[in-house]
């Protein structure tokens, strides 16, 4: 079965690869939408009727759109093409209307079902699916190219001790329940976004129904998750947090989406199902109290069966070998999922030590104000409520108030107050937002390199400062 695994130019709207420039255009234009605009203060969750999706279009400026790898799977590119994405997909597979006769509604609902955005969404989509998913790595192991139990069984311990990783880090940092919730967060809407790209798929005749037992049993697993919204203080409204969902998050959430999007990569899509199971286990077990209905050794069979009978089915009628096509896809999923557990473990590790990272800040900024450290860096005033929509930054960044007073954020519930003098330390690839609640606040935002983040606010790092410097 020739699959390409990443992702060929077979169902491009557009003939050939969007010409860079061409692509860029079209992205503004479709980041153009009143919809799409930067958010304000009272934005931070989505109450409005599910058809606001704060792109931060400004950014697109200067953007430069590049293939998304391991080392900028947390960039700025990688977040504003994964956001663009997910909008694109919304729009193309729901159909919600406002809950009342209000005419804003109604305009906001017309723009963003409207064929204007519907045409501008799909010309840049394939290019977008080409620049986030083209350079994963398909590569199969020899023990994980054949339908085996114990192979999944290792695949899903690995899951497990990443994600008890994860939770050992958040119970035990001072930030405890702002890293939970962000960490439920992004499970929640991944395995919700999932559920509704294979709901899709089966709508559409792409899955047999050997696969029927294992969509049933997802929808009953996100179904049973989803009251951990109201419990942890979330709103449970599709995309209400849109703007705490890492670029990994949606990038999961995409995936998916695009491999049920075309009949061509529906080996894909079988092996997304699989792996989205897998995973939907190993967080339950750590994060859930829900007791599993069956053996990890007896699901790890579930899975291998329904492996086994999918690539029959797909040989039997194609031909190929789809059995190596479906570990290929599994082997995709699991390359993503590596990215996310990066991301996570960086915004979480951040969140974890946020006080140690603000007084190394201060450290680096009196090495600043010594002349002892000469860095580029950008200075910003804003007026009260003036909302700097969740980004990240492709490089390590100080925040140094000179007057005034922001709030800032980098969780769902997280608040934190920076005054006159304070200073925060903000690594590159951490997604973040603020406010301004001062009639006027003036700060700066010095540009470090990756060496000077570990500089101490000792001798070594004053020595170590200059020779930068120099």
């Amino acid at each position: 079965m020739n699959v390409d695994t990443h992702f060929s130019k077979v169902e491009r709207l557009i003939p050939g690869d969007l010409p860079g420039e061409q692509l860029s255009s079209l992205f503004k234009q479709y980041a153009a939408d009143a919809n799409f605009r930067s958010a304000h203060v009272s934005e931070l969750t989505d109450s409005s009727e599910g058809f606001r999706r704060p792109l931060r279009p400004e950014d697109l400026s200067f953007l430069k759109l590049a293939a998304i790898d391991d080392d900028n799977a947390s960039s700025l590119c990688a977040l504003a093409c994964n956001r663009a994405l997910s909008c694109i997909y919304e729009q193309s597979t729901t159909a919600r209307l406002p809950s009342s006769s209000d005419p804003v509604a109604w305009q906001d609902c017309a723009r963003f079902y409207g064929h204007a955005s519907a045409l501008l969404g799909e010309s840049i989509r394939p290019s977008l699916v080409e620049l986030v998913f083209g350079g994963l790595d398909a590569t199969v192991p020899a023990d994980r190219a054949r339908p085996r139990a114990d192979s999944l069984l290792r695949l899903f311990e690995e899951r497990r001790a990443e994600e008890r990783r994860i939770r050992a880090l958040a119970e035990g940092a001072p930030r405890s329940a702002e890293i939970l919730r962000m960490a439920w967060l992004q499970h929640l809407e991944a395995s919700r976004g999932a559920l509704q790209a294979f709901e899709r798929a089966f709508a559409r005749g792409l899955f047999g129904e050997s696969l029927a037992p294992l969509l049933v049993e997802l929808r009953a697993r996100v179904s049973a998750l989803a009251p951990n919204y109201e419990r942890l203080g979330l709103s449970p409204a599709t995309r209400a947090h849109f703007q705490f969902c890492l670029p990994t998050t949606l990038a999961q959430i995409n995936y998916n989406h695009s491999v049920v999007h075309s009949p061509c990569t529906v080996v894909h899509a079988v092996a997304s199902l699989l792996y989205t199971l897998l995973a939907q286990r190993a967080f339950e077990h750590c994060f859930s109290s829900q007791a599993p209905r069956q053996s990890d050794e007896a699901f790890a069979r579930q899975l291998t069966a329904a492996w086994e009978s999918s690539a029959q089915g797909l040989s039997h009628r194609f031909g190929g070998d789809a059995t190596l096509e479906i570990a290929k896809g599994l082997s995709l999923c699991r390359a993503l999922q590596i990215r996310s557990d990066r991301d996570r473990s960086s915004q979480f590790e951040w969140l974890a030590h946020f006080e140690q990272y603000a007084e190394l800040g201060q450290g680096i900024n009196r090495l600043i104000s010594d002349g002892e450290l000469v860095v580029d860096r950008e200075t910003f005033v804003e007026p009260r409520e003036m909302c700097s929509t969740t980004h990240v930054h492709d490089d390590h960044r100080l925040v140094v108030i000179e007057s005034g007073v922001m709030v800032f954020w980098a969780a769902p519930g997280m608040r934190v107050t920076a005054e006159r003098g304070e200073v925060l330390l903000v690594p590159k690839g951490r997604l973040h937002g603020s406010s301004i609640e001062s009639e006027e606040c003036v700060y700066h935002q010095p540009i470090l390199q990756d060496s000077m983040v570990r500089l101490k606010n000792s001798t070594e790092g004053r020595e170590q400062s200059r020779e930068l410097a120099s």
